[in-house]
């Protein structure tokens, strides 16, 4: 950002996060949590949990208190416009998309029924979903998914959601009826349906602007907007006219803004709290299978990579980028900064997931050709300072020791720590050298949020028209081999030149109360993707 990234707290805090979107992907399903203690399988999870999750047997009524990083004074209530973790969870229970994706990464519709394109996928008939409301009573209509459309693709505007649209011929769109939508494309795109997964597009009224957004979103979540100050605390009533029957189980919502990890943990283990995102690694590790908190662990492409402007100095000389990617001793990183709970990365995005480039040779530690490429562009007597934080687990962590790597070979890497609550607000894309964060996201969705000319996130400022063109190209190819085979090639050519260094991949992290029930772990986000209308106070 998240940096989705949602980071961006993609981002943004990540957009974190910026946005988490996955295409159908071959990842196992994640096993339902549980309270860690007897029964548990050293995961934090049991059998007896899941089942009675699976059955639906929830108990109504109570408070649920969420903890998480927040993202301070630039946390927001506008679903289209989010930035921080904080400001994804809160879209995703205030409003509802037109597609989303369930913890097993299957695809499910939401306020769409169905979506069916022509034969060469140029025109989708999109049909919605009959008797939803919006919170204060109004009904659904295709002229609310008409205005959610336009308003992303308005210039003016300047939101996230135009990268994901960007394929949408707005002019050409048009209102069928009262629950149907002709979507129309400047290309032929294969997965509609991914592309309105998208985390910032959420549906909202038709007429909704950003300053009513902001000040009492009105949307067709399962939770009603309260009270709300950025950086603190938000508040959500239950939506009792909820389109999914018996759903949600809590009468209230209230989320909790703590920056500092041991304060969250201490918040939760005290009662405060009864859930909290991004449980630091080594706290993980020490508490496993203690039954004091269940452990909320779930795979994924989540990553902390380091970032390197390639439009500014000295990052604007391939050979300084490729220095660093070399000097990264990655499995020392990955042992050392998430503990183990994670898997190596290969300096591109999207591990595990479709369209993944497996064919690139692993990058290993090379420090003395890190050396000679610095040599030979000039930059071995540099001071890189490289900005960091604790915004998300292991951020801090493979910071620090990145720099003590680089400092066995004489390359000198000064830290700039800057607190995780002002992060994204007043460093993230505003220096050369810095840590990101970014969810499980498609290769598709992490190319147009991060790497394009355009792209909201472009926080390598990789800037190229042809690699532009090219991945327009594949995103609009209907035959899989052809479309994976440019999706190589795309990568390859960040493996190369790219700015992102990508040492690992980090599994979700998260704890909660043993008396909280109901969480399924997510590959997509922290928190089982804050479904929250799922989780009960047993």
């Amino acid at each position: 950002m998240t940096g989705d990234p949602i980071g961006r707290g993609l981002s943004r805090r990540q957009v974190l996060e910026r946005g988490a979107v996955l295409g159908a992907a071959s990842l196992s399903l994640p096993a339902l949590l549980a309270a860690c203690g007897s029964g548990s399988d050293g995961t934090g999870t049991t059998a007896t949990q899941a089942t009675t999750a699976a059955a639906g047997t929830g108990t109504y009524g109570g408070s649920l208190r969420a903890g998480f990083v927040g993202g301070g004074p630039a946390e927001t209530l506008d679903p289209h416009m989010s930035i921080s973790f904080v400001d994804a969870a809160r879209a995703k229970n205030l409003f509802d998309k037109l597609t989303d994706y369930s913890t097993d990464l299957s695809m499910e519709y939401q306020l769409a029924e169905s979506m069916e394109p022509n034969s060469d996928a140029t025109v989708w008939q999109i049909k919605l979903r009959d008797g939803v409301t919006f919170h204060d009573g109004k009904p659904l209509t295709a002229k609310d998914v008409m205005w959610t459309i336009q308003r992303n693709l308005d210039p003016a505007q300047a939101l996230q959601g135009a990268v994901d649209l960007a394929p949408v011929d707005v002019s050409k769109t048009k209102v069928v009826s009262d629950l149907e939508l002709e979507l129309h494309l400047i290309q032929p795109i294969a997965d509609v349906p991914t592309m309105f997964a998208a985390r910032t597009l959420g549906i909202i009224q038709e007429g909704a602007t950003g300053e009513q957004l902001a000040a009492n979103p009105i949307g067709t979540g399962p939770f009603k907007h309260r009270t709300f100050t950025a950086g603190e605390r938000a508040e959500m009533d239950a939506n009792k006219d909820y389109w999914v029957e018996g759903r949600p189980y809590v009468d209230e919502l209230v989320f909790v803004s703590i920056p500092d990890n041991a304060a969250r943990l201490n918040a939760l283990l005290g009662g405060q709290i009864d859930c909290m995102e991004n449980l630091d690694f080594a706290q993980a590790k020490a508490r496993e299978g203690s039954g004091e908190i269940a452990i909320i662990r779930a795979p994924g492409s989540n990553m902390v990579p380091i970032t390197m402007d390639a439009t500014r100095k000295p990052f604007d000389d391939p050979r300084v980028r490729q220095a660093m990617r070399l000097i990264a001793d990655r499995e020392k990183l990955l042992e050392t900064a998430f503990f183990g709970f994670g898997q190596l990365g290969n300096d591109v995005y999207g591990k595990g997931l479709p369209f993944y480039n497996d064919t690139l040779p692993q990058r290993t530690a090379d420090p003395e050709q890190a050396l000679a490429l610095l040599k030979e562009a000039g930059a071995a007597d540099e001071t890189f300072v490289l900005t960091t934080s604790q915004a998300a687990p292991g951020m801090l962590e493979s910071a620090t020791l990145f720099a003590e790597q680089a400092g066995a070979i004489g390359v000198k890497v000064e830290l700039d720590k800057t607190p995780a609550d002002t992060f994204y607000t007043n460093k993230y894309m505003q220096v050369p050298f810095c840590q990101t964060q970014w969810g499980t996201q498609s290769i598709e969705s992490q190319l147009s949020q991060s790497s394009l000319t355009n792209s909201p996130y472009n926080e390598t400022g990789w800037k190229s028209a042809s690699f532009d063109e090219r991945f327009a190209k594949a995103r609009g190819t209907l035959d899989e081999a052809s479309r994976q085979e440019q999706y190589f090639a795309l990568q390859q050519e960040l493996y190369d030149d790219g700015g992102y260094l990508i040492w690992g991949f980090n599994d979700w992290v998260d704890a909660a109360s043993p008396q909280l029930q109901g969480i399924q772990a997510s590959p997509i986000f922290a928190l089982g993707w804050y479904n929250f209308k799922e989780f009960w106070l047993g």
